[in-house]
C-alpha cells in the first residue's frame, strides 16, 4: 500500500503525533544500536495510552471518529492533529514489525497490552489481553524492529530541523510540550526570531475553476538557514513538505501554508499528487509568490534606509539626479551590490565614515569602468556561479552593462505591459470599461511592437486616402493622389491603426502593411465587423492606384475581446488556429481576440522571460501602465485595483482609528 513507502522521517513524525493526540507532554525519540548497527526505533509518550476497546476501534480501521476536525484533546483541550490512522502503517516504512506496548488508567491502577502489526501482512493487527503492570503512569512505547536499512542520516541536525520544521507550528501554540529526538529537544519558542501571517489571493484557471484565498502562517529563525515551505491541513498542521527554490539567502524562514482546497485534497488522499492538478499547482505557485514578494518588499525597505543613511552622511557617490532611464538602471545596480555588501560583512557597518565614502566611490568606479573588477564583484556579492561568472565575464566584453540593463528592461516593461493589456480588455469594471478610440486606441498607437516586432505606425485613425499616401513611397513616384480612396460602398472608411515594416529575408524590398479594426471589450467579433474589415481589404485591393506587386502583402485584423457565434464558426475554417479567415497572394484578413494576441507576444518573450525569473503580477503591471499612459487610463477601473487598494488600507490602517 502507498503510505506503507512513506519517507522514514515523516513516519516518525506520525508516531510523535499520534503521542501529542494522547495528550502526552513529552515524546522522545531514541535510536536502538548497537555493535551490529540499527536495531530499531523507539517513540516513548508519557500519553493518556489507550484502553484495549480504543485500540479495536482505531487500529480496526483507516482514523478514528474521535480525530474529526475541530476536535480537542481529553485531557489538555489541545487541537487534534490526526491523519486519518496513517501513523502506524507508515512506520512500517522503516522496519517489518511494530510494536504498541500501551498502559492505561482502568480504575484499578495501570494495565497494559501490545498491538502489533507486520509489514508482511498490515490488515492483520494482534492484540493482546490487558493484564496489570508495573508501570505508575499512562503512555505508549512504540518499538521498530527489523529496520530495512541502517538509515545513518536519520540521527543527524537535518533530521532535527526537519521534524522540528513539521512540529513547529504546534510546538509554537504550546510551549510546555517537550519533544526530543535523538538526545536533542527540538526548540521552538527560542529559535522562533518573529511569526506574522501572509494573504494568499484566490486563484481561477483559464477554465474557470476557482480555489478561495488561502493563508500562510511564517516562521522566522534565528540561527537555522532555512527556507522551507509545507502545506497544512485545516488545523494548520504540515502535512506535505513542497520542493522550492528560494532565492532569499537573507532570511531563513518556514512557511505554512492553509488552502480549503489543499485540505480537501488531504482528506481525499490526494495531496501526493498536486503535481498533477492544475488547481493545487497554481496555488503552490501563487504562495511561493506571495512569500517572495513580501521578503523582496522587505528588502526594499531595507535597502532604501541603509542609502538614506548614506545620503544623509554625504557619503553616497552620486550627486545629481540620474538623466535617462539606462543611468537610472546602473544606479539601481549600484545600489543592489552596495547593499548586500554591506549586509554580508558586518564590519563595514562599524567602519569610519571617511572609510565607507572610499568604498562607495571605488565600487561605483568599479560598475561604471571595470568589467573584469565588476565580474569578481558581483562573483562575491551576489554569489554566482562559476558558470554565470565565466557567461557575464565573456558578454561584459562584447558589450555593456547599460545595454545588458536596457535589454531585460524592455521585455520585463513589455511583459508588464501585457499582464496589464489583459487586465483591462478582460478584468475591467463595469463603470470602467476602457473607450476604443480614445484610449485604447491611442495607447496601441504607442506601442506598435504588440502586432509584431519591427513594426512602425503609418497611419493613426485616418481614412483609406491616407493610407494610400502612407503606401506611396513604396511605389512609383509619378502615381497622383488626386482622388479620396472609397470604400466599395461609396462610404469614406476610417483606419483604426495602419502598420508597415520591411523584410530583411530573402528580399530588401519586401513589405507588410497590417491594417488593424479595434473594438472595445464587449463588443463581440460577428459578421458585422466582419464585414467591416473585409471592405477595407476589397477597397484597397479594388483601387489600382495601390498597384499591387511582388514584394507587398496587406494584412487585416479585427480585434476584440471575444467572438460571437458566427465570428467562431469563421476562424474555425483556418486549421492553423491563427483566425485566418481569407487568404490571397496580396491579402490576408485575420479575425483575433486580444487573449490570442497577448498570448502570441508572451510566447515571443518566453525564453527571456523564464532566464530573467520574471513574472508580471497583476498590481505590478497595471501601476507600470498608469505610470506610462496615466492620461489615457483615466476612469479605467480594474479589479486588481481593488486588491491594491486593500492593501494600502491595511498598510495605513483604518483612517478612523488614526
Amino acid at each position: 500500500m502507498r503510505i506503507a513507502r512513506a519517507r522514514p522521517l515523516s513516519a516518525i513524525g506520525e508516531l510523535v503525533w499520534n503521542s501529542l493526540d494522547a495528550d502526552a507532554e513529552e515524546v522522545v525519540v531514541y535510536f536502538d544500536r548497537d555493535q551490529m548497527g540499527l536495531k530499531g526505533i523507539i517513540v516513548e509518550d508519557n500519553g493518556l495510552g489507550m484502553t484495549p476497546t480504543e485500540a479495536q476501534e482505531y487500529f480496526g480501521k483507516l482514523g478514528g471518529s474521535w480525530k474529526r476536525p475541530g476536535a480537542r484533546t481529553k485531557k489538555h483541550q489541545r487541537v487534534l492533529h490526526g491523519n486519518q490512522g496513517q501513523g502506524r502503517y507508515k512506520s512500517l516504512s522503516i522496519g517489518r514489525s511494530v510494536t504498541w506496548k500501551l498502559f492505561f488508567e482502568d480504575g484499578n491502577g495501570i494495565s497494559e497490552f501490545t498491538v502489533e502489526i507486520l509489514s508482511t501482512d498490515p490488515s492483520q493487527v494482534r492484540i493482546s489481553d490487558a493484564q496489570p503492570s508495573k508501570h505508575t503512569a499512562t503512555g505508549c512505547i512504540v518499538q521498530i524492529r527489523d529496520p530495512h536499512k541502517q538509515f545513518k542520516n536519520l540521527e543527524g541536525n537535518e533530521s532535527a530541523q526537519e521534524l522540528t520544521e513539521l512540529l513547529a507550528i504546534y510546538l509554537a501554540d504550546y510551549p510546555d510540550v517537550k519533544v526530543v529526538f535523538a538526545e536533542k529537544q527540538l526548540e521552538v519558542t527560542n529559535a522562533i526570531q518573529k511569526q506574522f501571517k501572509l494573504r494568499v489571493p484566490d486563484v481561477m484557471l483559464p477554465s474557470g475553476e476557482r480555489a478561495p484565498e488561502s493563508e500562510l502562517r511564517v516562521l522566522e529563525w534565528r540561527h537555522v538557514d532555512r527556507r522551507s515551505l509545507f502545506i497544512c491541513d485545516a488545523r494548520g498542521f504540515a502535512v506535505q513538505q513542497v520542493s522550492t527554490k528560494f532565492q532569499l539567502k537573507k532570511h531563513s524562514f518556514s512557511a505554512y501554508l492553509t488552502s480549503p482546497y489543499l485540505d480537501q485534497l488531504e482528506q481525499e488522499n490526494r495531496l501526493a499528487l498536486t503535481d498533477l492538478d492544475p488547481l493545487a499547482e497554481l496555488i503552490i505557485h501563487v504562495s511561493k509568490d506571495t512569500i517572495k514578494e513580501h521578503y523582496e518588499g522587505e528588502d526594499k525597505k531595507e535597502a532604501a534606509r541603509l542609502i538614506q543613511e548614506w545620503k544623509a552622511a554625504k557619503i553616497y557617490p552620486y550627486e545629481d539626479a540620474p538623466k535617462t532611464t539606462i543611468e537610472e538602471a546602473e544606479r539601481k545596480v549600484f545600489e543592489i551590490v552596495a547593499v548586500k555588501i554591506h549586509t554580508a560583512y558586518t564590519e563595514l557597518t562599524a567602519a569610519p565614515k571617511v572609510a565607507k565614502a572610499l568604498q562607495l566611490e571605488l565600487l561605483r568606479h568599479a560598475i561604471e569602468t571595470g568589467p573584469n573588477h565588476l565580474r569578481d564583484l558581483l562573483s562575491k556579492v551576489i554569489e554566482l556561479p562559476k558558470r554565470e561568472q565565466d557567461d557575464l565575464s565573456k558578454l561584459l566584453e562584447e558589450t555593456t552593462l547599460s545595454s545588458i540593463i536596457g535589454a531585460a528592461k524592455i521585455v520585463t516593461d513589455r511583459l508588464k505591459f501585457l499582464r496589464g493589456l489583459y487586465q483591462i480588455v478582460y478584468e475591467y469594471e463595469k463603470h470602467g470599461r476602457i473607450k476604443e478610440r480614445r484610449q485604447l486606441h491611442r495607447i496601441l498607437a504607442i506601442n506598435p511592437w504588440i502586432f509584431g516586432e519591427e513594426f512602425m505606425v503609418s497611419t493613426d485613425d485616418r481614412d483609406l486616402t491616407a493610407v494610400l499616401r502612407a503606401h506611396k513611397k513604396h511605389l512609383d513616384d509619378d502615381i497622383v493622389i488626386d482622388v479620396p480612396v472609397k470604400h466599395i460602398d461609396q462610404s469614406t472608411g476610417i483606419v483604426d491603426l495602419m502598420l508597415s515594416r520591411l523584410l530583411r529575408r530573402h528580399r530588401a524590398d519586401e513589405v507588410e502593411h497590417l491594417v488593424v479594426e479595434l473594438k472595445r471589450p464587449g463588443v463581440d467579433v460577428g459578421a458585422d465587423e466582419i464585414t467591416q474589415i473585409t471592405k477595407y481589404a476589397s477597397s484597397i485591393e479594388s483601387d489600382g492606384r495601390f498597384a499591387m506587386r511582388d514584394g507587398i502583402v496587406w494584412h487585416f485584423w479585427v480585434i476584440s475581446d471575444k467572438l460571437d457565434s458566427y465570428g467562431a464558426y469563421e476562424v474555425k475554417k483556418d486549421s492553423t488556429g491563427r483566425g485566418l479567415v481569407r487568404d490571397t497572394p496580396t491579402a490576408k484578413i485575420y479575425v483575433k481576440t486580444w487573449r490570442q494576441l497577448i498570448e502570441e507576444c508572451k510566447a515571443r518573450y518566453q525564453f527571456i522571460q523564464e532566464k530573467l525569473n520574471f513574472t508580471a503580477n497583476d498590481e505590478h503591471a497595471m501601476r507600470y501602465l498608469r505610470k506610462e499612459h496615466a492620461a489615457l487610463l483615466d476612469g479605467v477601473v480594474v479589479e486588481s485595483d481593488h486588491s491594491e487598494a486593500e492593501l494600502l488600507v491595511g498598510a495605513v490602517g483604518d483612517p478612523a482609528e488614526n
